[in-house]
């Protein structure tokens, strides 16, 4: 008898023990459901001598992925026996959280390579999410000077390793000139022995002085992120933003003749107009 009972007892503690799994796996599934996925991405930049790390978060409703902004983005590097926090950022209303980086503070391993971690811990709303990179330590120098009355860019780029400094080689870079909204694409080619030399137009408008903001950018590799090196040059053509008289065309302001001869035809309408008023009420008196 007690043996029944035993088996009894020990059969409700298992159906107990199940109900409680279940339960929480219910309650896991319901909380995951009403909060939303967010999708985050991690790259990261260097230009001269300055690096940064830049978070984009978004969230997908009824189809559509708005960006997810006033929500805080821990940044972490990690190393083989811990992770170290670099700082938090709360992204924007435009959805990105940008981590300015110390030069002398990352760490590099032996190959040259290090690791980032970018983490968001979610709420109520949203989902946690998490991205990771490796990044390979590099350099990218670009030299402009003027070969027999020509503009010529010469731009190198290295690795790092705890062996030296070895060249990049076959990894393609592009030439661009800064403007206010996008880049302006200007040539394109591939390092060779991390070197490569190219031309560069001289019909390009500049600043008042002909100032251009030149790039020389490797642009999202999947070792290096985003690479720049940048220099001004006055190799533009100079163009004044002063407002100036322009003479009078049929594309800017109608010519005088074309003034007066409209007002003349309006004066000459409402004048036969006006007559004709009058002498209808003339009739009128007769």
């Amino acid at each position: 008898m007690k043996a029944i009972f035993g088996n009894i007892t020990y059969d409700h503690k298992v159906k107990h023990m199940f109900s409680l799994v279940v339960l929480f796996f219910l309650c896991s599934w319901i909380t995951l459901t009403a909060q939303e996925r967010v999708f985050m991405y991690l790259k990261y930049y260097q230009t001269n001598d300055a690096r940064y790390l830049r978070a984009e978060m978004k969230y997908r409703k009824d189809r559509v992925f708005y960006q997810l902004g006033g929500q805080e983005v821990s940044f972490y590097q990690a190393t083989e026996d811990d992770q170290l926090l670099l700082g938090k950022v709360s992204t924007g209303e435009d959805g990105f959280a940008r981590l300015n980086l110390d030069n002398n503070a990352i760490l590099w391993d032996s190959t040259g390579y290090t690791h980032f971690l970018a983490e968001y811990e979610g709420n109520e709303e949203f989902r946690s999410a998490d991205r990771d990179l490796d990044i390979k330590r590099t350099e990218l120098k670009m030299m402009p000077e003027v070969v027999d009355s020509t503009y010529q860019l010469t731009i190198n780029g290295y690795e790092f390793s705890d062996e030296g400094k070895s060249a990049i080689d076959g990894e393609d870079v592009r030439v661009l000139v800064k403007r206010l909204y996008s880049d302006l694409p200007v040539r394109e080619g591939s390092l060779e022995d991390g070197v490569y030399v190219t031309d560069f137009p001289n019909d390009i408008p500049g600043k008042s002085r002909g100032e251009l903001e030149i790039i020389a950018r490797i642009q999202d590799h999947d070792d290096y992120g985003t690479v720049e090196a940048r220099d001004v040059v006055r190799w533009g053509v100079p163009v004044s933003f002063v407002p100036q008289e322009r003479p009078r065309a049929l594309w800017a302001r109608a010519p005088l003749w074309i003034i007066i001869g409209v007002w003349g035809a309006l004066i000459v309408a409402w004048f036969h107009y006006l007559l004709a008023i009058s002498n209808l009420f003339g009739m009128k008196d007769a």
